[in-house]
This record gives structure tokens, C-alpha cells and sequence, in this order.
């Protein structure tokens, strides 16, 4: 079941939340090494930040975000508790890779309870996804979901990270 989100509410949830302009040239690349494929990192986990993780593996892309908080169920339109639960409900469970020029659909993801507080957040995406591709020209972008989400302002520095990470993807 897809959920789709419209492209104008979404730019106002992202205008809302603002660039995260003090963390936007905190990419770290780790090229494919024996046993996993290429990594791709930005901000610190559990620092009170934005925290994403992309993995390749098989021709697709793993987008995860830690700590994501105040998630909505669509399902039942009440807020997820932060703590407490061994498990999201399905209806909040849900992804989009957003950029500056617009959002997909949120599409049905895995989260598990974060250890700290929140939620992790991951969905799986060939890489010839339109969302996946558009990465490496987006000025912007944010793994939005049913919680909190944060826009990502992208250098040309981080476009190029972006770029070489989606290339290693598609070699290893």
C-alpha cells in the first residue's frame, strides 16, 4: 500500500524544518571492502542530531535515519510514544528520500526502537529508484517519515561525496 504525500506539503513540512546548515559538509564515505559494500554516513548517532546511514548491497540502497521522534500513526492518526514500545505500529512505519525538488511516495520501511530514544528507519530502494538517482543533484534532501524531519543542505563538496558513494554502488 503506498502513501502518497503532496508534493506542496511536504515543501512546507521541509521549509518548516529548516536546512541543517551546520552539519552540511558531514559526509563520510567508506568505499566497498571484503564482505560489505560501499557506506555512506552523515552526523554523529545519538548526538541530538540528524543521523543517516546508506549501505549498497545487490543493486539497492539502504536509507536509515536513528533517532527519529514524534512519529505519526496514518493509520490511526495518533502520535507514536518515543520509548515504551518493542515496535512501531505499521501505520507508522513509512519513508520517502526527499530532495529539494520535491518528495516521493512514503513507502512502507522497518523501524526498530532505538536504544536512546526514538525510532530507526529504514527502507530499501534499487538504485535506479528516481529518488535514489536524483540524490547527487539535490541542493537539499531528508529521509522524511511520519516523525521529525530535517532538511539537509547539500554543498557541491556533498553533491560529489553523493556522487562517488552512488558510483561505488553501482560497481560493487
Amino acid at each position: 500500500m503506498k502513501h502518497s504525500l503532496s508534493i506542496l506539503a511536504a515543501a512546507a513540512v521541509l521549509a518548516l524544518s529548516g536546512p541543517a546548515s551546520a552539519q552540511s559538509s558531514g559526509w563520510v564515505f567508506t568505499p566497498a571492502a571484503e564482505g560489505r559494500g560501499p557506506q555512506l554516513a552523515f552526523g554523529a548517532p545519538g548526538a541530538g542530531s540528524v543521523h543517516y546511514d546508506f549501505r549498497c548491497a545487490d543493486g539497492s540502497l539502504t536509507a536509515t535515519q536513528t533517532g527519529v521522534t514524534e512519529l505519526m500513526d496514518m493509520q490511526t492518526g495518533t502520535k507514536v510514544p518515543d520509548t515504551g514500545l518493542n515496535a512501531a505500529p505499521a501505520g507508522a512505519s513509512f519513508m520517502a528520500i526527499a530532495n529539494d525538488r520535491g518528495v516521493g511516495d512514503l513507502l512502507p520501511a522497518k523501524a526498530m526502537p532505538n536504544p536512546v530514544r526514538g525510532w530507526d528507519i529504514s527502507l530499501t530502494l534499487p538504485l535506479t529508484h528516481a529518488s535514489v538517482k536524483a540524490l547527487a543533484r539535490a541542493k537539499g534532501m531528508s529521509l522524511m517519515t511520519t516523525g521529525m524531519t530535517t532538511l539537509v543542505a547539500l554543498s557541491p563538496a556533498d553533491r560529489s561525496t553523493l556522487s562517488a558513494f552512488l558510483k561505488a554502488c553501482k560497481s560493487a
